[in-house]
């Protein structure tokens, strides 16, 4: 069987204190999804705690965890990348058939016993990305200073980046978090529209065009970049055409 399939660039998280576990659980991810996804692997939680406090850019897609960690439980491991991403996909790896049943309240999508077999790797990462496509379709998760907001994304106006810094602006209110496009943007649904080096629109909010402008009625106005100026012309009227 081919790899499967991603429209977005994944971080995956991957810890098990047996070394030999842990990469072998890498080697299959990347037979499976390819190598462009960020795998991080770790066999200390410590170590991966502080990566995800100090050094991890971006959200966090999926985790893969060892539920029988030798210095903690995988399910509280699990619960802490979720404090930090509450929308991120768990998957939990055991050499034991039999968990503990406070296992579900951490909703993994998957169960892989060891040792692991390419097919079940395949259904449970098959399983994660369709999670993480319905979530692209309903919310955004923003994390910025230690608020988490789980914005819907029919909520969002449009996305405007400077520098280190985005500005998300929806129907209520201006977020700003530490993100760039490369992280957030792929995530977005289709009306969302790349029409300036700076700038995503949600079409669903656009009242008019004239010349490199986009028209938002009270929530302003967003450029259209000459560059990109064809392909935004293009993907609009496509997009006006479908409402038809």
């Amino acid at each position: 069987m081919g790899k499967i399939k991603s429209l977005i660039k994944m971080n995956i998280l991957v810890c098990d204190d047996e070394k030999t576990n842990a990469g072998y659980a890498e080697k299959l991810i990347q037979t499976i999804l390819g190598t462009e996804h960020h795998i991080f692997t770790f066999t200390d939680p410590d170590k991966m705690k502080f990566f995800i406090e100090d050094s991890l850019k971006g959200n966090m897609d999926i985790a893969l965890l060892d539920i029988d960690l030798k210095v903690d439980s995988g399910i509280e491991v699990a619960k802490y990348i979720k404090s930090h991403f509450p929308h991120v996909i768990i998957i939990f790896m055991t050499g034991y058939i039999e968990y503990s049943k406070n296992i579900f309240e951490t909703d993994p999508v998957d169960f892989l016993v060891k040792p692991i077999k390419t097919a079940d790797m395949r259904r449970a990462l098959e399983r994660a990305q369709r999670a993480i496509e319905m979530q692209k379709q309903n919310a955004l998760v923003i994390v910025n200073k230690g608020e988490i907001a789980r914005l819907p994304v029919s909520h969002i106006v449009f996305l405007e980046s400077s520098g280190r810094k985005m500005c998300i602006h929806s129907k209520d209110r201006v977020w700003e978090t530490y993100m760039k496009f490369s992280d957030i943007g792929e995530r977005m649904p289709s009306q969302f529209l790349r029409c300036h080096q700076s700038y995503m629109v949600n079409m669903d909010y656009i009242q008019s065009m004239s010349g490199q402008i986009f028209n938002l009625g009270r929530y302003g106005q967003v450029p259209i970049s000459q560059s990109r100026m064809k392909m935004v012309s293009e993907r609009f009227m496509t997009y006006l055409g479908d409402l038809l």
